[in-house]
């Protein structure tokens, strides 16, 4: 299920561009992103926790791994575009 990965990361890709494209400053970029990525990663933890109750454990662990990837691709994203601002 390397697609729902990477589905992800387009989307975290999504409103990364989105976020530049409203013209936040350094504080309101931070903050837009920082939430936007906790959301993100809340989806896809709960969406995991259904699939593991659906006993679907393949989709499961590839939410899980999603949530992880989007979390760490994301905080990078978030700390480097507050800095270029």
């Amino acid at each position: 299920m390397p697609q729902i990965v990477g589905y992800n990361l387009l989307i975290l890709l999504f409103y990364t561009i989105c976020s530049g494209l409203l013209g936040y400053d350094t504080g309101e970029y931070a903050i837009y992103m920082m939430v936007a990525i906790a959301l993100h990663v809340i989806v896809n933890i709960l969406t995991a926790i259904v699939f593991f109750f659906m006993s679907r454990n393949d989709l499961g662990g590839s939410f899980l791994l999603s949530a992880g990837a989007v979390l760490v691709v994301g905080f990078s994203v978030c700390m480097g575009g507050a800095t270029m601002f």
